[in-house]
């Protein structure tokens, strides 16, 4: 959802979760935080919101249980996905708010394909 608690519009979803899967963005091209490549489920309809899916690959889980297995407690082994999901999370923020500045500066133009869900 935007910041001012509007939901996202299909094309909006697909359009961050695409963001999230390529390095940058061209206005923030040696940033750090847009360096990173997230791979995310498509958008679905959850009634009238779009949400994304966060999901852990069959290889990571079974990282984890290797660690787990060499006598890593629970949540050390699970430190470096958080991190990979506080960065996941910090991106998708950092997107949003770019999203809801751009929102707010440009009066919105129907081109007819847009769906609001």
């Amino acid at each position: 959802m935007h910041p001012d608690g509007a939901p996202f519009s299909a094309v909006e979803t697909a359009s961050l979760r695409a963001r999230l899967r390529s390095p940058r963005t061209t206005s923030s091209a040696t940033d750090p935080t847009f360096q990173q490549i997230f791979h995310i489920g498509q958008p679905v309809a959850i009634g009238r919101k779009t949400a994304v899916r966060v999901c852990v690959s069959a290889p990571m889980i079974s990282a984890i249980a290797e660690r787990i297995v060499q006598g890593e407690s629970l949540e050390v082994a699970f430190v470096q996905w958080g991190r990979n999901l506080d960065a996941l999370f910090e991106k998708w923020r950092r997107l949003i708010e770019q999203a809801f500045a751009h929102r707010c500066a440009a009066p919105f133009v129907s081109t007819g394909y847009e769906r609001r869900i």
